[in-house]
């Protein structure tokens, strides 16, 4: 993201925090790893999207999501559409 404008990142976070050797093992992301990310990130974008929440961890999932400080988050929800510009 060095030397880039971005305006708005869409991630799937799959897994609660738990369950992150899990998330590892597939190649998905927790809520602590997404923060580890966001960590690395010289610049943060103006919202991050996350998508692909498995249905049995919604719950925590958000729970954990908002915990994470410093960035706007935003949960994609099925038929719902948007316009980055």
């Amino acid at each position: 993201m060095r030397g880039h404008d971005v305006k708005a990142l869409i991630v799937g976070v799959s897994f609660p925090n738990e369950l992150m050797s899990r998330a590892l093992a597939t190649g998905h992301l927790c809520p602590s790893l997404l923060e580890a990310e966001i960590r690395k990130m010289p610049s943060k974008p103006g919202k991050i999207y996350i998508s692909h929440l498995k249905p049995p961890f919604r719950p925590q999932i958000e729970v954990e999501l908002a915990a994470i400080p410093g960035v706007c988050l935003e949960l994609l929800e099925e038929g719902k559409t948007f316009r980055v510009q």
